[in-house]
């Protein structure tokens, strides 16, 4: 039995937390959406890695990513053209642009977790299209 990467999602938008729960489950992540400013009472244990949706980035929520990123759990932002500079500062150096290619953001996240080695690389199932899992792995 694989264990699923979790993957934490901050973001105010109704659509795009159901987007992304959606196309990345189907990758085979386990999802726990957030709103900004929930995060106070969080505890990141298990997560393997988070994406924020920074385009109109707030101090909490850039505070929090700082705080995963010294953690060692990978992040990625989602938002405009280029992140700004207090994203960057947040520690995120991993950046995509809507609209939001889900295969690339799967792999990308594939390969954050498995260089920050918060899992094993042969636990990560995200890289097997839904189709290709059995009915057991899905």
């Amino acid at each position: 039995m694989h264990t699923s990467p979790k993957i934490l999602v901050v973001t105010d938008e109704p659509m795009l937390t159901v987007n992304l729960l959606s196309e990345l489950e189907d990758r085979g992540f386990a999802v726990e959406p957030m709103r900004p400013g929930e995060h106070r009472n969080c505890s990141h244990s298990g997560i393997d890695a988070a994406i924020f949706d920074l385009h109109h980035p707030d101090e909490v929520s850039l505070m929090f990513a700082s705080k995963l990123r010294r953690s060692a759990i990978p992040l990625v932002t989602l938002g405009g053209c280029v992140p700004s500079n207090s994203v960057r500062i947040a520690g995120a150096r991993n950046f995509l642009s809507r609209p939001i290619n889900y295969d690339s953001l799967a792999e990308l996240l594939c390969e954050l977790i498995s260089q920050s080695q918060t899992i094993a690389p042969q636990n990560v199932v995200a890289f097997q299209r839904p189709e290709a899992m059995s009915a057991e792995e899905r």
